[in-house]
């Protein structure tokens, strides 16, 4: 049987295109040429589909999201090779976390107070002032590259005098 549409599309998704495997994170989708990614990444079957295949069971797998796991060709193979050490509740617990790993910088930030918003936003803007004054148009690094390159002044660059009313913060 052929694993479904939806189920690979949710396993690739929710792997992130990364290998599964603690301490690896490969990128299953690599550019080798530039016009056309290259896939490597393969669909390891958690328990599988035949009761002799690795960490053969009594019951066979199936081809289901929750039965798959997204591994690198040489994670693949050697968790395959050996699955005595890596048992059902080890690739699920590997899942398990690369997926949340995958997930936490896409989720939502949720403060207590408007207060602790504000600290955050002027955290956020005072790390953005130091990188445009580093990199921007009116800073040192872009004066020498201008020079250089021999293009004229930039215009004034972004004024940041006004006050956050709400914030108090600069």
């Amino acid at each position: 049987m052929a694993i479904a549409a939806s189920e690979i599309k949710k396993l690739w998704g929710r792997a992130g295109g990364r290998c599964s495997a603690p301490e690896c994170g490969r990128d299953c989708v690599p550019f080798l040429n530039a016009s056309d990614p290259t896939i490597i990444g393969e669909m390891a079957h958690i328990i599988p589909q035949s009761k002799e295949g690795p960490r053969g069971a009594e019951k066979e797998g199936d081809d289901r999201y929750e039965n798959l796991i997204l591994f690198c060709p040489t994670d693949h193979t050697i968790v395959d090779k050996a699955p005595g050490r890596y048992p059902r509740e080890k690739l699920l617990a590997w899942k398990r976390a690369h997926e949340e790993r995958i997930a936490l910088p896409f989720q939502d930030g949720v403060f207590d107070s408007k207060e602790s918003l504000c600290r955050e936003i002027a955290t956020v803007l005072i790390e953005n002032k130091a990188i445009w004054s580093q990199w921007g148009p009116e800073s040192l690094a872009a004066k020498k590259n201008q020079r250089r390159s021999g293009l004229a002044t930039p215009q004034a660059g972004w004024n940041r005098s006004k006050k956050c009313a709400d914030c108090s913060t600069d």
